[in-house]
């Protein structure tokens, strides 16, 4: 098959799969329990974030309390939470530290918001604590790559274990940060995809399972964000992962709001922008044609410093 064989062969199958999907969406949405976001309350309504310090969690807090929520802002590193929302009014914000890695600290988290938040009700969960490391697999510590998986995979268990009867309670949803790399292994992030893989999968698994009960579950994608997680890491020269083609925090927060009130039981994928969008369907098309994501191209223009 040539390439411009293949290329058609995406576009006509593009067509055809994105008018089947949305015709099912709009179809079994009709039979979907209304979310509880639908309704009006007396109260303000109420989020939970993890890695609310810095970054794209940071940014999610401050959107939401600019539109009048009342936020539980919690993360590992309790002093920086402070210096950066240490002046907002306890009506309006609870501050706390969580390892989401150890089950009981989520647990506890979940407690101290629920006693804070109005009414003791939980609309939304974010599940924004991540950890990153771009380096050639085999030069990564165990210890690093077994920390990824536990911040990334167990900590999305940890958290909303404990938070599903609440937000059972209050038809809410449960938000999770996935990333480009959800369905593509890519080179120097080996483990870090392989962990956004299994947001991805958890997302579509349990919305299934608790669209029935109103409760909406959804992922946010994004390829690269400006944070302080990704300046850390050491980008090549020439590359395209140039700072200037990275998104901003707040336009990842902005995606959170709206995911969070568009999400659906067949509407579970949001992307950040375009580009992310492109790279799902890609991947999805091409698997579906039997051919491989894992071009030559990335493989040699998607270079860390290692």
């Amino acid at each position: 098959m040539t390439l411009k064989q293949v290329g058609a062969a995406l576009l006509v199958g593009g067509v055809a799969a994105a008018a089947a999907a949305k015709a099912a969406k709009a179809r079994d949405a009709l039979g979907e329990p209304e979310s509880g976001l639908a309704r009006p309350v007396d109260r303000k309504r109420t989020i939970l974030v993890t890695g609310a310090a810095s970054g794209i969690g940071l940014n999610t807090v401050r959107l939401f309390l600019a539109k009048g929520w009342f936020v539980g802002a919690f993360d590992l590193d309790e002093e920086a939470l402070r210096k950066a929302l240490g002046d907002r009014s306890a009506s309006s914000v609870v501050l706390g530290r969580v390892d989401v890695c150890d089950g009981d600290s989520c647990k506890s988290a979940v407690e101290t918001f629920l006693r804070a938040a109005p009414g003791g009700a939980m609309d939304a969960l974010f599940n924004c604590a991540g950890i990153l490391t771009i380096e050639e697999f085999e030069r990564i510590p165990l210890a690093r790559q077994q920390l990824i998986i536990d911040v990334n995979c167990k900590g999305v268990i940890n958290m909303t274990l404990p938070a599903l009867p609440a937000l059972k309670e209050a038809r809410g949803c449960i938000i999770t940060m996935a990333s480009g790399s959800s369905v593509a292994g890519i080179p120097y992030h080996v483990t870090y995809a392989a962990t956004k893989a299994f947001v991805y999968s958890f997302t579509e698994g349990l919305r299934t399972e608790l669209s029935p009960q109103g409760v909406r579950v959804c992922d946010v994608s994004v390829n690269y964000v400006a944070t302080p997680m990704t300046a850390t890491q050491q980008w090549s020269k020439g590359s395209f992962l140039v700072k200037n083609n990275f998104a901003t925090a707040s336009s990842v927060a902005g995606t959170v709001w709206d995911a969070l009130h568009k999400a659906t039981r067949f509407n579970e994928h949001f992307y950040v922008d375009d580009v992310t969008a492109k790279t799902f369907t890609i991947v999805a098309l091409s698997r579906a044609l039997g051919l491989s994501y894992h071009t030559k191209l990335i493989a040699e223009s998607m270079q860390a410093k290692i």
